[in-house]
């Protein structure tokens, strides 16, 4: 039996739209949902979530990690720390999402997709996207990152962790926004 989660990061002042995060997952699945609210330790008190705080991470050199980056970079950036500690609680199926993400159908099919590969991505763009020059074009996405990392699934494999681990060591100082350097904070990795 597979012990799976969800998990998003969200600032104080997205907390309405965790409400309805929480609301609309909940019509859909019943996993386990971990939510890391960023910069208040006033939490949510909901059957069946667990609120975290950025400092029960443990990212590396706190106050260095978290002024480098803006709010929303430093959202980006913990993710992978996210992932991480769900792992470590035993989880073996973690998926994350951000909060304004809809769900229209249960997840088992995603959370079994894990079962046979140790990380689910989405790209940003199909290998068939046209070089037509109409937006975006494929320079414009390519600065987005090639996967969108508002959602990412991770099994509880030895790939898995090194995917997260290798993920932790990107974002630890590189997951800033620089479009027109190519960095689009968590998804250039």
């Amino acid at each position: 039996l597979t012990k799976r989660c969800v998990i998003t990061v969200v600032t104080e002042d997205r907390l309405p739209a965790v409400k309805v995060f929480i609301e609309i997952l909940r019509e859909v699945s019943e996993p386990q949902l971990f939510i890391c609210v960023i910069g208040t330790t006033s939490l949510g008190h909901e059957t069946g979530v667990t609120y975290l705080s950025e400092h029960d991470l443990g990212l590396p050199h706190f106050d260095r990690f978290a002024f480098q980056y803006t709010a929303f970079e430093f959202c980006c950036a913990i993710k992978p720390w996210l992932i991480a500690y769900a792992l470590e609680k035993g989880f073996d199926r973690v998926l994350y999402f951000d909060c304004d993400i809809g769900f229209y159908a249960p997840l088992e099919p995603v959370f079994e997709a894990l079962d046979n590969d140790d990380v689910l991505l989405t790209r940003h763009q199909s290998p068939n996207t046209p070089n037509d020059g109409f937006i975006p074009t494929r320079g414009q996405l390519r600065s987005a990152g090639l996967f969108n990392a508002g959602f990412v699934g991770v099994a509880g494999t030895e790939n898995g962790r090194k995917f997260t681990d290798w993920w932790q060591s990107n974002c630890k100082t590189n997951a800033y926004v620089d479009i027109s350097g190519g960095v689009f904070v968590d998804q250039s990795w």
